[in-house]
């Protein structure tokens, strides 16, 4: 029983590291992302937060659709 305590101590450890990685990797993505919207000048656009999430969601269509295009 102690060896499935240490293996499940050891389990939700590394589940915790990666939950961290993770967020650290999509903090990083956000920023570069808000980056380049503010060079784009969306920061003075006057657009809803629904409106503006839409236009991004066909953004990822696109790309992702060309990336398959290509594999």
């Amino acid at each position: 029983m102690a060896k499935s305590t240490k293996k499940l101590a050891s389990l939700l450890a590394q589940q915790e590291e990666i939950a961290k990685q993770v967020l650290a990797v999509q903090t990083e993505a956000a920023k570069e992302i808000g980056d380049i919207a503010v060079k784009a000048g969306l920061h003075s656009v006057d657009i809803s937060t629904k409106d503006l999430q839409a236009a991004f969601a066909e953004i990822a269509a696109r790309f992702s659709k060309e990336t398959k295009d290509q594999d």
